[in-house]
Order: C-alpha cells, then sequence, then structure tokens
C-alpha cells in the first residue's frame, strides 16, 4: 500500500481535546527517585520557591537504600504541598506511575531528582497553556549543571524548543520534531497523561521515551523558549552508566524499539492505515542516525553504508537545515574529531548559538515570509 500524504493523514490523526483551564490550576510534579538523597533536598527546594504556589509535589522513591525518604519526610513535615510514596525498586516507569495515581492536578510536570526549576517555571507553564489552549504538550530548554550546582554554560538545545502539531509529520517521516522536550524539561495537560499512564514498566529507564514518543501523535507542542529547568550532570546518571544501558531491563539499547512499539500500538488504535504508513524501525530516522554514528566511533567497519543510507533517507530532510550540512560533512572529520563534536562543549554550543542567531537574522529580515515546511522540522 502506497504511503499516505500528509493531508490525508491530517484527516486520520486528530489532536486529542482539551477542556478549559480553571483560573487557578492545581500543577502535580512528579519526581522518581533511587538513591539519590544527595540532590532529593535541592530538587524539591526548587519548587517550593516557584512563585507560583498552587501544586502538589509527589515523590515516589523508588527503593533507595539511602536516606532518601528521610530527605522527603522532613520537607513534607514543613510544607503539606510534598508527599512521599515509597515503593519497592521497579524502574523509572514504574515509580512514575506510582506517583501519578496520587496526583490530582489539571498540569503534569516532571522533575528528575537531582534536577532542579528555576523559580518561574510553574507559573510560565501556566501562562503558556492559557495562551494555547489546544495544546498538551509544553517544555522549556534546559541548562546544565554540575555536581556542585555550578552552571557550565552548556544548554541542552541552542535552539528554541519546537511548537506546533506534529502528528501527521511523525507517522510519514518517522522522526519526532528536533529539540523536543524531554526529562525535567515536559509538561502535561491531565487529559494527555490519562492517555498515556500507566507506562509500559519495561522502561527501567528513559521513561521520558514514553512522552516524547506518544505526547506529539496526542496534541500539539508549546516550545517555551527561556531555560527555566536545570539539568544536572554529575557523572553518575543513570543514563550514563554502561550498564545500565547495556545489561538492566529496559536499558537505552532497548529505548527505541520499544518507543517505536508503542508508537504503531497507539496509531493501530486509531486508524490501521496511519500503522501501514509509519517506518519501520530500521528506516526510522533515530535508527538511521544511531547506526551511522556507531560504526564511526567504532572504527570505518559499516559507518560509510550507514552514512548513505542516513543521506539517501527521505526523514533525513526533517533534520534542520544547520544539521542536515553537519551530517553531510561528518564523514571527512578524524575520528577524534568526530566524538569530540558529539560531545556538549562550549566550542560547539557558540558555534550553533551564531548559526541559530544567523538563521533568525535572515528570517526577520527577509521581505516576504516563506510558506512553513510542510515536515514542521526545520
Amino acid at each position: 500500500m502506497a504511503k499516505q500524504s500528509l493531508e490525508e493523514i491530517e484527516q486520520l490523526l486528530k489532536p486529542i481535546a482539551l477542556a478549559p483551564l480553571c483560573e487557578n490550576p492545581l500543577i502535580s510534579v512528579l519526581t522518581a527517585s533511587c538513591n539519590y538523597a544527595r540532590y532529593l533536598g535541592k530538587a524539591i527546594e526548587s519548587v517550593l520557591g516557584q512563585t507560583y504556589t498552587n501544586f502538589e509535589m509527589i515523590i515516589c522513591d523508588d527503593g533507595s537504600t539511602d536516606d532518601s525518604c528521610e530527605v522527603v519526610e522532613r520537607f513534607a513535615r514543613r510544607d503539606a504541598r510534598v508527599r512521599l510514596v515509597a515503593k519497592q525498586n521497579g524502574g523509572q516507569a514504574s515509580a512514575w506511575n506510582a506517583a501519578y495515581r496520587e496526583s490530582k492536578g489539571q498540569i503534569i510536570c516532571f522533575l528528575d531528582a537531582d534536577d532542579r526549576f528555576l523559580p518561574q517555571k510553574l507559573e510560565t507553564v501556566v501562562q503558556a497553556f492559557r495562551c494555547n489552549p489546544d495544546s498538551g504538550f509544553a517544555g522549556d530548554r534546559m541548562i546544565r549543571i554540575d555536581a556542585a550546582g555550578r552552571r557550565d554554560c552548556t544548554a541542552s538545545s541552542t535552539a528554541d524548543p519546537p511548537s506546533g502539531w506534529y502528528g501527521a509529520a511523525i507517522v510519514r517521516y518517522g522522526a519526532t520534531p528536533c529539540g523536543l522536550p524531554a526529562g525535567s524539561a515536559m509538561c502535561l495537560r491531565r487529559e494527555i497523561c490519562h492517555s498515556i499512564f500507566p507506562m509500559p514498566e519495561g522502561f527501567w529507564i528513559c521513561a521520558d521515551g514514553v512522552v516524547m514518543s506518544l505526547a506529539p501523535l496526542m496534541t500539539p507542542v508549546i516550545g517555551i523558549p527561556a531555560q527555566l529547568t536545570e539539568y544536572r550532570y554529575h557523572g553518575r546518571n543513570l543514563i550514563n552508566s554502561r550498564r545500565i544501558r547495556n545489561e538492566a531491563p529496559g536499558g537505552t539499547s532497548q529505548i527505541g524499539p520499544m518507543g517505536w512499539e508503542l508508537t504503531r500500538e497507539y496509531l493501530g488504535k486509531v486508524n490501521s492505515v496511519l500503522v501501514e504508513t509509519f517506518p519501520s524501525y530500521d528506516k526510522c530516522r533515530g535508527t538511521l542516525l544511531g547506526a551511522y554514528v556507531q560504526g564511526r566511533l567504532q572504527g570505518w567497519g559499516g559507518a560509510l553504508s550507514a552514512y548513505r543510507r542516513l543521506l539517501r533517507a527521505e526523514n533525513f530532510l526533517t533534520f534542520r537545515v544547520a544539521a542536515r550540512w553537519f551530517w553531510r560533512l561528518s564523514i571527512l572529520l578524524p575520528r577524534p574529531v568526530f566524538r569530540y563534536a558529539l560531545s556538549p562543549n562550549l566550542l560547539k554550543q557558540l558555534f550553533w548559538w551564531t548559526v541559530e542567531a544567523r538563521r533568525r537574522i535572515f528570517a526577520s529580515s527577509a521581505p516576504v515570509r516563506r510558506a512553513p515546511n510542510r515536515t514542521g522540522y526545520d
């Protein structure tokens, strides 16, 4: 069967309808924590210090063996908005499921136990949802901090998060928009959460992959350009652990196929034609890119053929223009330079900030505004 066009897909896949927000909506901040007592107090303090005060913070302790529960209980005695849910170790998705069951908010925000919100985060999120009443998925930009809480000038993205309805493009090209909010940057309306939770508990880590796979198929995205979240990189993050990546149930080597299968399952519930249009896993943009990067980092075995498959793929055009040029030229880079280019560093950040600034200057000075890219990714 021939693939459906974007216009045909849009007739089959519609955003979920959302109820109007009340005057002062309750926000539920969900945190999954396992042996992060060292950072958990700072995460809680960042929520208690918000300019928006109508919130609850539900922390699920996922079988910690340190004094994480004592940290939460100390804050809960001081402020009734903080609540503890304790359970046996079962992974991040399991902990989020337990916290979500106890939540009551119209808006759900996620905060990792080692991250922090800036004081205007919740207030800005409420304003964003008010200004975009049909959108149920919002996210801001994150900035990286080290173990001691010092900023290292490395933003998670140099461009604003994407905004708009991407459902049809995701189905057609098998690629989520670049810069999609992840982890502690994600916020959802409850109607969207109701269609996502309970999450499959096979996502031992990277449970935000469930949201990133499903939410853009259910609702338009709101990209908040401000940096409102601090992502703590301390070298012991679970996702950076080789054992977790390769051996743990739901390790990162399994996240891609699991997210792809979730997408197929949801599309099948909407309309079987969408499943037939959605690309196979080996042809999705993330799979093609991952195969090429892995090949280049490990040597030249298979890297050249993976490079050609990536550039010839239809969904290669869904990358931003600057990113497309980088990947085209990346085959010329020596392996140490290629590895360095993929790692977060200030020099790289300055380069991408310059590219993004030039793009905005030319866009704002153009005499005629060009029509939006039909893929919605540029």
